[in-house]
């Protein structure tokens, strides 16, 4: 099950606030099925997709400070 604290608990243990950082994403229908992850780190970071490829997209973001 998706748990939304978890997933950015994630992203924050593995960056410090101000510092660049990407994303590859995977498989959203089973990991993120409404978007939820992505929304909130495009919010919060800034998140923007960089590029398409099959069956994941990779995206830049700057951790908020």
């Amino acid at each position: 099950m998706f748990d939304l604290p978890e997933a950015l608990g994630l992203v924050d243990a593995h960056t410090q606030p101000g510092e660049p950082y990407t994303l590859v994403y995977s498989r959203p229908v089973s990991g993120d099925p409404n978007g939820e992850l992505l929304g909130a780190l495009s919010t919060r970071d800034g998140l923007t997709l960089v590029q398409s490829l099959a069956g994941m997209d990779v995206y830049r973001g700057e951790r908020a400070r």
